[in-house]
This record gives structure tokens, C-alpha cells and sequence, in this order.
């Protein structure tokens, strides 16, 4: 019986072992916080400004990437594996559906309750042939807006209370943290864009027409070519039309495509190439006032 019992002493601790090794992907690296999924950085954001030290956010997209684009690896679905819920903005993220899918994770649109734009009312000039938006669909930019912001925030802070009763006062406190900077960075914009009421812009992509219209300029112009597509000769010709004739001497890139296609083109015509950062890996609000600031500074040139 002695013998036997450093036996079963061993026993019991390999089996305790075995089980610590069992355990979940989402037990073993978030610590039992609400582990969750985000498409872009700007959901990511939100998430992590309301979520805390209660949740723990998986970004999909990483910096630099574009969700148009994005084909997500192996790992970076590993990694969402356990997730509660994966949070998406819709159109230029429903790649995430079937990765929502094969893991059995909830999918939740974060645009509920927002007034969505119609591609098919943009007021700008539209150049190039666009083959990525279908008929009907509706303008997914709408978190460039920080009063739509807001209410991305509280469907993110409604749906973390959902997957986390216990940590209801937790969102609803973070929700009013971030509620209450963001109306402070809204107040701080609409005073760096007080001075360019009115005025226009071009851009090569057509992701702009929520903030544009929430801060009071004009898209004379979007490029609205499929993404990674270099514009045409003529395509071209027509935005240097439209910027001559608007008195524009900027075409705004974006900082997650090359500016290379056009950089030649803006020499010769002499107009300069800007980028605006619409996913902003400094975090939203920031990256808000920061474009703000740069489409400010674009008129002096």
C-alpha cells in the first residue's frame, strides 16, 4: 500500500497537468477576460477604450493593411478562436463572416441604429469604374464621424454587457469615459475645420463623405477604382480637370495604399499628394483630429 501511493501521488499530479494544458485557447491567453474579436483598428479602439481590463480584443486587420483587401492568415483565425463575439462594420469586412462561421463566433454589426449613406447619392464626381461597391450597398466609412462614434460605442458597450453581465457598471462607465473625450475631440475638430466651410477636396477613395459632410467641406472628386488598381490615363486627366477647375492643388492618398500611380501625375500637373489615414493606428479619436489637422493645412499650400 506504501508503494502504491507515491504511485497514485504521481497520478494525480500528470492528470492535473494534462487537464492545465486542456484547458481553452481563450482560458490560457486572455485570462478569463471576454475575449473578442475587432475587424479594424478604429472598432478596436472603441473596444479596448470601453472593454478595459475585462476584455481582450483580437485586431484582424492589422496596421498598414486595408480591409478591402485583407485576406486573414491562419494564425491571426487561431487567435480568434474562444472569442465571444467578433465586431465588424460591414461591406468592406464581411470576408469576416465565414471566419465568424467556421468558429461558431457571433458576428455583430456595429453600425445599428446609425443614418447609412447610399454609394448611389454621393455628390462628388465619381472617376474610374468602380467594381467593388454593388448596387444598393451602403457607404461603410461611417465611423469617420465622431457623433456616429458615439453610437458605435454604445452598440459595442450594449453587446459587451451581453457577453458580461457581471461587468455591466464596468462598460457603462468606460462608455461614458469615452463619450465624453470624444465629445471633446468633436468640439476640438469642428474648431480646426471651422475655417474651411465649404471648400472642396479630391480623394482616391471614396471613404470620406460621412466626415466631409459632419465638418462642413465638399469631395469635389473621389477616384472609386477598385482597390489596388492603378487609374487610367483618362481617369487621371479627369481629376486634374476637376482639380484645376475647383482651384484644388491636393489629391489625398490614403496611408494604406501607394501614392506611387499618381506621384508622377501630381508633378507634372503640380499637385501635391497627401495622405489621410482613415483606420489610424494611433487610436480613433486621435487619428480623427490628426486628419482634420492635415486637410486643415492642405488649403495653405
Amino acid at each position: 500500500m506504501k508503494k502504491a501511493l507515491p504511485v497514485l501521488i504521481f497520478f494525480l499530479i500528470a492528470m492535473f497537468a494534462f487537464s492545465f494544458f486542456l484547458k481553452t485557447e481563450k482560458e490560457i491567453t486572455s485570462g478569463n477576460k471576454v475575449k473578442v474579436g475587432a475587424t479594424i483598428i478604429p472598432i478596436d479602439s472603441i473596444v479596448r477604450e470601453i472593454g478595459g481590463d475585462r476584455v481582450e480584443s483580437i485586431l484582424i486587420v492589422p496596421e498598414g493593411a486595408s480591409p478591402h483587401t485583407f485576406d486573414p492568415d491562419p494564425e491571426t483565425i487561431r487567435k480568434l478562436s474562444g472569442s465571444s463575439v467578433i465586431f465588424k462594420i460591414g461591406v468592406i469586412d464581411d470576408w469576416v463572416l465565414n471566419i465568424a462561421d467556421s468558429l461558431e463566433i457571433e458576428d455583430f454589426f456595429v453600425g445599428n441604429n446609425i443614418s447609412l449613406k447610399s454609394h448611389e447619392k454621393e455628390k462628388a464626381v465619381v472617376i474610374g469604374k468602380n467594381e467593388e461597391h454593388k448596387e444598393g450597398e451602403f457607404d461603410p466609412h461611417y465611423w469617420l464621424s465622431i457623433p456616429n462614434g458615439k453610437i458605435i460605442a454604445e452598440n459595442i458597450a450594449n453587446k459587451l454587457i451581453e457577453a458580461d453581465p457581471a461587468g455591466k457598471e464596468y462598460y457603462k462607465g468606460g462608455l461614458e469615459n469615452f463619450v465624453s473625450a470624444a465629445d471633446e475631440k468633436d468640439t476640438e475638430i469642428r474648431s480646426i475645420l471651422s475655417g474651411v466651410s465649404g471648400k472642396k477636396i479630391i480623394t482616391f477613395h471614396n471613404a470620406w463623405s460621412y466626415f466631409a459632410d459632419e465638418y462642413g467641406f465638399e469631395i469635389a472628386a473621389v477616384y472609386q477604382s477598385s482597390p489596388g488598381k492603378e487609374p487610367l490615363p483618362k481617369d487621371v486627366k479627369n481629376l486634374v480637370d476637376v482639380a484645376r477647375e475647383n482651384g484644388i492643388k491636393v489629391f489625398f492618398s490614403e496611408a494604406q495604399s501607394s501614392p506611387a500611380p499618381l506621384e508622377a501625375v501630381g508633378e507634372s500637373a503640380d499637385i501635391e499628394i497627401i495622405p489621410l489615414d482613415p483606420l489610424g493606428a494611433e487610436g480613433y479619436l486621435s487619428s480623427l483630429v490628426n486628419n482634420a489637422r492635415t486637410i486643415r493645412d492642405s488649403f495653405s499650400l
